[in-house]
């Protein structure tokens, strides 16, 4: 499945868990209305979570993909900086692009989150892995 396929499928999806090794990220979801079990594997090497807990419920879990570019953020010698302004940096910090800051221009498409009432995980996708999103089965719990 293509990432933006994904993106567009992904609303009233459930948050189920997650996995992150360093390297890959997977993500176990509902996957949209038909709530399709399914394992969502990319790969990506700057992540940041903010994880439902038990006592926050459903609401806190139902979720779908936001993809916000890099495109408009401030460039000094080729890699992302801050906004110069104060209110220009919170913008980015409240959508997690910030995350780019200080890497290369060109290195990462945009901050892929995975969102409801706030952002349960949000992370970089490289530009030249954005088509290495796998959707999976999930797995039958043993």
């Amino acid at each position: 499945m293509e990432l933006f396929e994904l993106i567009e499928k992904s609303s009233e999806s459930e948050f189920l868990a997650l996995r992150y090794d360093g390297v890959l990220l997977e993500l176990d979801l509902l996957l949209g209305e038909d709530e399709e079990p399914v394992r969502v594997r990319i790969p990506t090497d700057r992540i940041r979570t903010h994880l439902p807990t038990e006592q926050e419920g459903m609401s806190a879990r139902t979720c779908s993909f936001r993809y916000d570019q890099l495109a408009g953020l401030a460039v000094s010698r080729g890699r992302y900086v801050p906004a110069s302004d104060f209110v220009g940096v919170m913008k980015e910090s409240r959508a997690n692009r910030a995350m780019a800051y200080g890497t290369k221009v060109g290195e990462y498409g945009g901050v892929l989150s995975l969102a409801g009432s706030r952002r349960i995980v949000s992370f970089l996708i490289r530009a030249d892995h954005a088509d290495e999103v796998e959707v999976l089965p999930l797995p039958e719990p043993t």
